[in-house]
């Protein structure tokens, strides 16, 4: 990979990275950075360690760092990009139970010309109005979308009220705002966008169900490129899963790969 490839995944992942550090707690150890949060136990992607390198570990060495440092998560989960870890420490993690993903970082390189141009993220895209989150009632329809998304995705209730209220506290004391995308006759669909440093950074982009393949997602992911560049942003990122339709997705968005990262997750031990 590039050395300017490189420094454009080092951008994506870490304002995902960030976004977990903001608001929780953080070490760094040889071995990686260790991160938690105490409010939300139940928020995988807010508790675990990331960056790992350990190619000498086995699985017992990595739970044992996180029984010590966060004994209150639920899951246990670590990331690395290090190839001599991935190498080594997957079939050792998968054989003892954990799950492994592989995350793309994507840069937005260019606009569809085929598109309609959304209004910095605030008015028409695609037929559709993009609305910002901000009074109550975008809240309640905001956080109903929420209710869908992780009923799909078979979240506890823990999870879910951890997540609305994780997302609540973002938007008060964070560069970070949410967006609905509206069909005419309900909102149909949500984004976050999270602005660290030169990057805005779009997350949790999700369509209901009832309205997917009609462009929702489309237009509220090109109208964050508009908004990035009001926030005086460069570009606009996201990380997505490997295996999955995401990437073909987001690059007919105009979207580029610049780098992966491994994740592995497992429910802890009770």
């Amino acid at each position: 990979m590039s050395i300017q490839l490189e420094a454009l995944a080092d951008e994506v992942f870490g304002a995902a990275s960030a976004q977990g550090r903001v608001g929780g707690e953080n070490v760094r150890k040889p071995f990686g950075e260790i991160v938690w949060n105490r409010t939300y136990p139940d928020l995988f992607f807010l508790n675990g360690v990331e960056d790992l390198v350990a190619p000498d570990w086995e699985a017992a060495d990595l739970e044992r760092v996180l029984h010590e440092a966060i004994p209150q998560a639920t899951t246990l989960r670590a990331t690395s990009r290090d190839p001599a870890t991935i190498a080594a420490l997957n079939p050792r993690l998968i054989a003892a139970g954990y799950t492994g993903e592989t995350r793309i970082a994507m840069v937005q390189v260019s606009t569809p010309t085929e598109s309609p141009s959304p209004l910095a993220g605030e008015g028409r895209g695609g037929g559709y109005t993009i609305l910002p989150v901000r009074s109550e009632e975008s809240w309640a329809t905001f956080e109903a979308l929420i209710h869908a998304d992780t009923r799909e995705h078979s979240w506890t209730e823990p999870m879910r009220a951890q997540l609305i209220a994780l997302y609540r506290w973002r938007a008060a004391n964070t560069p970070h705002h949410f967006y609905l995308a509206d069909d005419g006759t309900r909102p149909v669909a949500h984004v976050g966008l999270f602005q660290h440093g030169a990057s805005a950074y779009l997350h949790g982009l999700y369509t209901h169900p009832s309205a997917r393949r009609r462009g929702a997602g489309a237009a509220l992911t090109l109208a964050m490129s508009a908004k990035a560049g009001t926030l005086g942003c460069e570009r606009l990122t996201l990380q997505c899963t490997r295996d999955s339709f995401l990437p073909a997705y987001y690059e007919r968005l105009g979207f580029r790969a610049v780098g992966e990262k491994q994740i592995w997750t497992r429910p802890a031990p009770e």
